[in-house]
């Protein structure tokens, strides 16, 4: 029965960590690099005593050959040494575990809710985290995105314009915090504001990706060409797969002109990303001006069936047509809009110039 037991213990074991490993493999296949930045892993640490608890499988074989071998004495002193290493290992674990920076209903269990897309859930367990310690502003940040997710932003700016202001557990908060902000003051209309945002988080962590890549959309916002081109250019740089980045220099091409480059780094954009809207769209105008009408009219279905909810495309489809002269086509596109948002004053302003 012992040998059975031991068996269903070490299968248990196998499987636990199993679940470990696949875990991290899949983090880290998802991540652009790892540790994630803001991370401190203590290999050092760690290294030595996980030798400490393998060693202590060995002194415990080592005492078991000696008890078998009727060598009593030997046995009791091979077994107090393992019991010591074993001591170390957990003494450390019980280091490690009062010296992190979360317990199991803070950070960690909230950010499992997010994740997940329970916010309620995530924000209940990060007020408990902040209830311990109304200082965490990791906790902070996590609330900060739970409003900047439920579409709060008043709240969310106060929740950032707070961690910015508190002492930093890990170095991947207060960059993340100013981008926040960043996204915060764009959304409002406030470029120049969310430029100056963007570039703090940048001075913080100068390959923040996401930084990088909101803060040459700003550039593009404010028209400032070079310095969009440039900024996304260190994107691409660190994630040269990253469908938004090579969406937003395509865009700084096709506004200054360049149509050969737009039409290069848009169909990245669309081969990373075959359900984008937004590049479809905008590669179908491109089509338009280089008087392709047929691969324009491709592109613009492309982006109704991959997004029927994107109406921009509806509209350019039938400017397609209204050109082409075809305006029945025209307007039928527009009416099948206008059947998904009855007295939309735009729909009707379009169909209304299109002759029957």
């Amino acid at each position: 029965m012992l040998a059975i037991g031991v068996m269903i213990w070490l299968g248990s074991e196998l499987m636990f960590f199993s679940g470990l490993f696949a875990a991290l493999f899949t983090i880290r296949a998802h991540l652009a690099s790892w540790p994630p930045v803001g991370t401190h892993l203590d290999v050092l640490q760690s290294g030595i005593f996980t030798l400490i608890l393998i060693s202590s499988s060995f002194t415990m074989q080592r005492a078991v050959w000696l008890i078998e071998h009727r060598r009593r004495v030997e046995a009791r002193n091979w077994v107090i040494f393992t019991i010591i290493l074993g001591a170390l290992f957990v003494s450390n674990q019980a280091y490690e575990w009062t010296h992190l920076a979360t317990r199991w209903y803070t950070n960690s269990y909230g950010s499992i809710f997010f994740e997940r897309g329970y916010m309620t859930e995530a924000e209940h367990f990060l007020q408990l985290a902040l209830r311990d310690d109304p200082d965490n502003s990791e906790a902070l940040y996590g609330i900060g995105s739970i409003y900047l997710q439920q579409n709060k932003p008043s709240e969310a700016r106060a929740t950032f314009e707070r961690v910015i202001k508190l002492p930093q557990r890990y170095p991947g908060t207060l960059p993340n915090a100013w981008n926040n902000l960043g996204l915060l003051s764009a959304r409002e209309g406030r470029t120049d504001e969310a430029i100056q945002q963007f570039q703090q988080a940048l001075q913080l962590d100068p390959d923040h990706f996401i930084a990088l890549e909101n803060l040459g959309n700003a550039f593009r916002q404010a028209k400032r060409w070079d310095d969009a081109k440039s900024t996304l250019q260190h994107a691409l740089a660190l994630n040269p797969e990253s469908a938004e980045a090579n969406y937003a220099m395509g865009m700084v091409y096709a506004q200054t002109n360049d149509e050969d480059r737009a039409f290069e780094y848009l169909q990245k954009a669309i081969a990373e990303k075959p359900a984008y809207p937004e590049a479809l769209n905008n590669l179908g105008v491109l089509y338009l001006r280089k008087r392709q009408p047929t691969d324009a009219e491709n592109s613009f279905k492309e982006a109704i069936r991959v997004a029927p909810t994107f109406e921009q495309s509806y509209f350019n489809l039938a400017r397609l047509y209204a050109i082409e002269g075809n305006n029945a086509a025209a307007r039928q596109i527009l009416t099948d809009l206008l059947k998904r948002h009855p007295g939309d004053p735009q729909i009707e302003g379009a169909l209304s110039q299109i002759p029957q």
